[in-house]
């Protein structure tokens, strides 16, 4: 994490801040309705951790957003990085996607009780 903050301060200085979380797809709809941008990257058959921290700021210097999710690949999980100018902003962030999260969450989970 501390190389892919330091490159990433090299593309965009105002972003100081970074927090990793799982990814899936209803992560990438939670980010959305919480009112964030996000770019995705990969997945990869391979990759190493500085091919990571290339692909992902090279997304943050193409457009700026709120976050970058790596889509994984062999052996790799997919994560959501989540970026800011400081922890009070990431965590915000952090905890409206978790907010938006849990009531998709529930949707799903209403919707598959009364299909049954």
């Amino acid at each position: 994490m501390g190389r892919l903050l330091l490159r990433v301060m090299a593309v965009r200085p105002q972003l100081r801040c970074v927090m990793n979380v799982k990814y899936d797809e209803v992560v990438g709809r939670a980010v959305s309705k919480a009112g964030l941008t996000m770019r995705k990257v990969g997945p990869q058959r391979e990759a190493d951790e500085r091919e990571i921290v290339e692909l992902v700021s090279s997304a943050l210097r193409e457009s700026p957003v709120d976050v970058v999710a790596h889509l994984g690949g062999v052996n790799l999980e997919p994560i959501a990085y989540v970026f800011g100018s400081d922890p009070i902003e990431v965590a915000g962030k952090v905890n409206a996607i978790a907010q938006e999260y849990a009531k998709l969450i529930s949707l799903a989970e209403l919707n598959r009780k009364s299909s049954v």
